[in-house]
């Protein structure tokens, strides 16, 4: 499992992320501001705390593999 990306951000630049993307859900919590936001395939989780810290933690976009196809293999049978 990948881990998550995460940085500390200005409020300036908090302003643009949520400005340039999709918010999907927002939440106000006693001195903080969540934002779950989309940009493209990429997801991101924004957090604004009252005293003007900023944190944007972001899911790294993992390339499609595609799907595999799983070959099933028959039961071999012998001939008597």
């Amino acid at each position: 499992m990948k881990s998550f990306d995460w940085k500390n951000i200005t409020r300036e630049t908090l302003a643009e992320h949520l400005s340039t993307g999709k918010i999907n859900e927002t939440q106000a919590l006693p001195g903080a501001n969540l934002y779950h936001c989309q940009h493209g395939q990429k997801d991101s989780l924004a957090i604004a705390l009252d005293s003007g810290a900023c944190l944007l933690i972001e899911k790294p976009v993992q390339a499609n593999p595609g799907r595999e196809r799983r070959k099933s293999k028959a039961p071999s049978v012998s001939n008597p």
